[in-house]
């Protein structure tokens, strides 16, 4: 039998398989990169903030409207508006919803007011009342249902908010007072006229 002439490598065996390890190792590395940019993207979008701007009328329960966190993670508040009658309030730490709530032309003395801070911080689940409706009664005037039915059922008011994640993107949510719902307009036709 003959056997085959061995042909001379330049490079060694030892040398081949430093070379073969070396492309494995960058191989993992390029693997391992990706593994990381995956997990940076679930981190960050984990904790993922979803502000919602919501009017309720519940009789009993829940009447005014509320700020609230339905995201996964903390939303912090960077800026705040409230838009009423040609009266328009910005900024934290300068309660104005008295003055809003005049230029819509309801009585503020109806409502418990909750004008955000700075550095505010909404939690998971987590809800604020902007302004709801309080207990407040006075002798021969109207109840202060009929002014919660003026908010929700009118033109409504318009409440902007912006906020952060924890990772610093930037959402900002728009939204009115104004609930869209046949019941409600005809409550408000009924109460107020036509309109």
């Amino acid at each position: 039998m003959k056997f085959l002439p061995s042909i001379k490598s330049p490079l060694s065996t030892q040398t081949l398989l430093s070379l073969l390890a070396l492309f494995i190792s960058c191989v993992a590395a390029y693997f391992s990169s990706e593994q990381l940019a995956i997990s940076r993207e679930h981190n960050r979008i984990s904790v993922t903030p979803i502000i919602h701007i919501t009017p309720f009328l519940e009789n009993k329960g829940r009447n005014g409207v509320y700020l609230s966190n339905k995201g996964i993670g903390p939303a912090l508040l960077t800026s705040f508006s409230v838009e009423s009658g040609g009266v328009v309030a910005k900024g934290f730490d300068d309660d104005r919803f008295a003055e809003i709530l005049k230029a819509y032309g309801v009585r503020p003395e109806c409502f418990k007011i909750g004008w955000p801070r700075t550095g505010t911080a909404i939690k998971v689940d987590e809800e604020i009342g902007l302004f709801s409706m309080n207990d407040y009664s006075a002798p021969g005037e109207q109840p202060c249902i009929l002014d919660m039915l003026k908010i929700i059922g009118g033109d409504g008011i318009k409440i902007t908010v912006t906020y952060e994640s924890l990772y610093g993107e930037s959402k900002a949510m728009t939204s009115s007072s104004k609930v869209k719902s046949q019941a409600v307009d005809e409550a408000f036709r009924l109460a107020f006229g036509n309109k």
